[in-house]
Order: C-alpha cells, then structure tokens, then sequence
C-alpha cells in the first residue's frame, strides 16, 4: 500500500514512522530518534483531522519528568514533571500579537484557583500589573499584597491606581467612601492671629476644602464651625456655606451675642450635588458683618483663641 505524504515538507518533518531529509531529499523510515540532528527543525503532522500529533507517554508510577528544556549549558529552564505540573526557573509569559484572553479553569473542579507569591513561610510582595495607557510606563494599574499576618485572610491588599470605580449596587447605602478635612488649629497659651476681621456686609471665606467624588450622585455631608468675637460692639455677624461658589445655606443670625462675648457658630447637614464620579467638590465657609459694625472670627491674641474646621465625608447612596 503506498503512503500518501505530505507535499512540500520541511527537514525533520515526521510522517508516521518516517521524517523527512532535506539532505536526502527523500522520506526516510526510523523507530528512533536518538541522534541529535533526527529532530532538527522538526514539524510533526498527523495523517487524520482526529489524530494527535504527538504525544509524550510515561510509563508505569512513572517518577522522572515528562519533559525539560534546557539551555545550551544544559541547564533545565522549564519542565513538565510525572504529574503534569509545568515549572519555569523564570517568569511565564502568555502573549500573542492578536487580542486573546487567558482562560483558566477546569471541567473536573468547579473552585479553580489561582495563587500568587511564596508559599514557603518567606514574605514576599506579589502584585499583578495591568496596561492600559498610550505611554509606555511601569504599570498603568497595580493589585499589591503584603503583611500577611499567619492567619488565612489577614493580609492588606492595595490598589494603586488613579481612581477606583465599581458598581453603586457593589456598596451599601450609607457607606462612607472618603473623608477630607480642613483645620485652622486654636490655641491655649499661644499667641494667635485672627482670621478675619470686618465690617463688610459682603462674604469672606475664612476656611475651605475640596473632595473628588469617587461614586457617582454620592451625598456630601459637611460639618463647619466657627466662633465669633467683638471687643468693640455688639457682635453682630452671619455666615453661609457654599458649594463651588454657589450658596447651599445661611444663617443671617450666626454670630449674634454682646459686646465682648463669643459667639460659637457650626454649619452640619447632607448635601445632594448629584455629579458624576471625579468630580471636584469645594466647600467654603463664608462670614461677614450683619449691619456693617466690625466682627472678628477665628479671633486671636496673645493668649491663643479658637480654631476652625470642616469635615467632608463622602456618603453612597
């Protein structure tokens, strides 16, 4: 029965149990393939669409690896050992000049896994790095973890990255995603200057703060506080809360006490701006006079005086 062989062959091409010699320009038969050069350039092709090309079989309790490659200095590189697990001295690269994904999973076990870093009892820092930008960087994206503390679960897991943006049904109702302050700090027994003093009517920010949105239509909750003083009249002095310049409350009456008294003032409630996530929130706390007399808030002198603050707290809704 003649045998049917594939047109066009290249050297080392197996065919059954013959490859093919350039050298020779013919097909020659072979039950080994000891020699070195019996493999060199070898394709291997089978004669059905069914057919396995090749196939590396151990044998019985088999104990050696299934295959190795090594370099030229006959150093193993990567190995598939009598179980099938394959093993590289260096890192494993997947890559394709195509767009291909990676699938990793199992028919047989529905709780494949992956598992990532040193396993032996030393610490290491495993992270993945991810792609994504126009410019050739170190990582665009980074997952890090670290401080594992012996205990399954116990590690911190990091994400390095320019903004985190998940699902508004990821996280509860109520959750606090950031908090920002701002402090302009007060004094017992240290000499500190006044903040604002005025006689103007029109509004003068005496503390501010801004927050990037990391979830979208997230309330704001905002807390502001303030103390007024005059020395030289009855004090006399209103306050408003603005979101990027526009106001969102007031208060006409907000330092109002005698002459010579202080007068405690806080702004503390939900606001709704509805944006989008990344946007930039600033928040300023504003005073003046009532009547045109003088007021001073954050008031200072030799002795110290009171400090100001706002707090931000981003709230998902």
């Amino acid at each position: 029965m003649a045998l049917d062989f594939p047109s066009n062959p290249v050297d080392g091409q197996i065919y059954g149990n013959f490859y093919y010699s350039s050298a020779k320009a013919a097909w020659r038969a072979t039950t080994s393939f000891n020699t070195p050069n019996a493999l060199k350039n070898a394709t291997v092709t089978t004669t059905t669409s069914s057919g396995i090309p090749l196939t590396v079989q151990g044998t019985t309790s088999q104990l050696a690896n299934l295959q190795e490659w090594k370099n030229s200095l006959g150093t193993v590189l990567a190995k598939v050992d009598s179980t099938g697990v394959i093993t590289s001295s260096g890192p494993f690269k997947f890559q394709s000049s195509g767009v291909t994904n990676l699938v990793l999973g199992s028919t047989a076990d529905a709780n494949a896994a992956i598992e990532i870093g040193r396993q032996d009892g030393t610490a290491s820092t495993p992270y993945i790095d991810f792609h994504a930008g126009a410019s050739v960087v170190d990582y665009d994206v980074r997952i890090i973890a670290q401080t594992g503390t012996g205990s399954v679960g116990g590690g911190t897991l990091q994400v390095q990255a320019g903004q985190l943006t998940l699902p508004t049904n990821t996280y509860s109702s109520g959750l606090v995603s950031q908090a920002q302050g701002a402090l302009t700090r007060g004094y017992a027994t240290t000499s500190k200057s006044t903040t604002l003093t005025t006689t103007s009517t029109t509004f003068s920010s005496i503390i501010s703060k801004s927050i990037v949105t990391k979830f979208a239509n997230s309330a704001i909750f905002v807390m502001a506080s303030a103390t007024g003083y005059s020395g030289s009249n009855a004090l006399r002095g209103k306050a408003q809360l603005t979101r990027n310049g526009t106001e969102i409350n007031a208060d006409m009456y907000a330092f109002y006490a005698d002459i010579s008294t202080f007068a405690f003032h806080q702004f503390s409630q939900l606001d709704y701006p509805n944006v989008a996530a990344g946007t930039t929130l600033t928040y300023s706390y504003n005073a003046s006079s009532s009547l045109g007399a003088s007021i001073q808030v954050g008031y200072g002198d030799g002795s110290g005086g009171p400090g100001m603050s706002m707090i931000l707290l981003e709230v998902a809704q």
